[in-house]
């Protein structure tokens, strides 16, 4: 992740990630993804009350990440959200996290916008 936030905003700053991890931080959202019994990586999500549910990150250790661990997981909140009466689930992706976009386009997501930094993608309820 490191690299793409390099391409993204320029060298790293730890003071700026943590800056934007205290604007962003909700600890509600999160949950810790297992795997073998070892804590891998976190997921931030949350269905709200309009009917979409927000899928914020999901990041993986990197020795774990191209193991389908993050489409499963992806795939479960997806299931999750439906249960809530969830009708879509959005997120914003880094434009220079190609693979991340890759993934969510296997998953179903469509481009649906674009910023300066980042690509909206939208998956609709099949229901």
């Amino acid at each position: 992740m490191r690299a793409v936030v390099e391409i993204t905003w320029g060298p790293w700053s730890d003071s700026q990630q943590r800056a934007f991890h205290a604007e962003w931080f909700d600890p509600q959202r999160l949950s810790i993804i297992v795997a073998g019994g070892q804590d891998i990586g976190v997921l931030d999500a949350e269905v709200r009350a309009d009917g979409t549910a927000y899928l914020a990150r999901v990041e993986i250790l990197p020795e774990y990440q191209g193991r389908g661990i993050g489409g499963r997981v992806i795939q479960q909140f997806v299931e999750h959200a439906r249960t809530q009466a969830a009708r879509t689930v959005e997120l914003d992706v880094l434009l220079a996290n190609v693979d991340a976009q890759r993934l969510y386009e296997r998953l179903g997501f469509e481009h649906v916008a674009d910023s300066r930094l980042r690509r909206r993608m939208r998956l609709q309820s099949s229901e």
